[in-house]
């Protein structure tokens, strides 16, 4: 029942859509857009996306970096970059496995100085034990 009387609302809207409302053709479909609203090139996307996913691994907080990107490329607001970079899950893995690799290393070095604590803390005691037994 929902669904029909969306249906019914969007052919009515299409019919006559409001003032700040225009018709727009997207995947075959009449759709409606505000009036104010900007379309980017896929390109312009794929460009923001790259750009904010270097400027992360270049040490960039992500939302620094996106406010960067939207201004150098033109694009209203850092949200809508901030979007696309969501939307792309290549943008976000690319960091995400920098930051993965940094963590494996890091924890590998973190096992190998626990390992060669506990042989220094087991030296320690054998040596103080030595210390402490009487010589003949």
């Amino acid at each position: 029942m929902e669904e029909s009387v969306n249906a019914t609302i969007r052919q009515y809207l299409l019919a006559d859509p409001p003032r700040h409302f225009r018709r727009v053709r997207l995947k075959g479909k009449m759709n409606l857009m505000a009036v104010g609203a900007k379309r980017y090139s896929a390109e312009l996307k794929r460009d923001a996306v790259a750009m904010v996913a270097e400027l992360v691994t270049q040490g960039s907080a992500e939302w620094a970096a996106m406010t960067k990107a939207a201004d150098l490329l033109g694009v209203t607001s850092a949200e809508t970059v901030r979007q696309w970079v969501r939307k792309t899950p290549t943008a976000v893995s690319a960091a995400a496995v920098d930051t993965g690799e940094e963590i494996r290393r890091l924890r590998k070095a973190n096992a190998e100085l626990k390992r060669a604590n506990g042989i220094l803390k087991a030296a320690s005691a054998f040596f103080a034990a030595e210390i402490d037994r009487p010589h003949r």
